[in-house]
């Protein structure tokens, strides 16, 4: 994780030592241990853990622990938007920034989400076999609506064709990344990591 945290988590997510980031995620997944609590380690930001998801409990710490980035997955922005339409409760104005991975934000959650809670929401794009996020909207200050952004810092990313051909601008077709962060192999599984790994 060192190599992780140090150049793509550093690159992406502006973490401070005063930041309280919200551990809503499942940390057994790599989303929430890359990006809520070794993120929070490395940079000695508080953790505010969140033991049982629901909407309820999840805007309760956000609000009572003043967090200032949640890390999540869109339904819970859905969820979190759904209470504060429905005017259950007050609504908390601490975070400074959300990371949204796991599926595609749609924009107009994405658009009122942050109009309601007054904050910016960095969208990004990793796997588990990449120790999470490669790539992020909102590198450099520009955001781009429904867009995952550029490649971090030490990631190289490129979309190619069934035979493995680069694609160009605009062509549908799978991604395929390099960086140090990629895993090495599936344990016990060499069959399964030659049809994965090329390159």
């Amino acid at each position: 994780f060192h190599f992780q945290l140090n150049t793509v988590v550093r690159s992406l997510v502006p973490f401070t030592s005063s930041d309280r980031v919200v551990g809503v995620l499942p940390m057994y997944h790599v989303f929430g241990l890359a990006n809520s609590l070794i993120a929070a380690v490395n940079y000695g930001a508080c953790i505010v853990l969140v033991p049982q998801y629901s909407p309820t409990n999840l805007l309760t710490a956000i609000g009572t622990e003043e967090a200032t980035i949640m890390p999540a997955v869109p339904t819970m922005y859905q969820h979190l938007l759904a209470i504060a339409r429905a005017r259950t409760a007050e609504i908390p104005k601490t975070l400074r920034f959300c990371v949204s991975g796991g599926a595609a934000l749609p924009v107009p959650v994405l658009k009122k989400f942050m109009e309601v809670f007054d904050t910016q929401i960095i969208e990004g794009y990793g796997l588990t076999e990449t120790t999470s996020s490669v790539c992020a909207n909102g590198q450099g200050g520009v955001f781009k609506d429904g867009s995952i952004g550029p490649p971090a810092t030490g990631v190289e990313m490129k979309v190619v064709d069934d035979t493995g051909s680069d694609l160009p601008d605009g062509e549908v077709g799978e991604i395929v990344i390099r960086s140090e962060t990629v895993f090495s192999g599936y344990w016990n599984d060499p069959e399964s990591t030659r049809a994965v790994i090329d390159d």
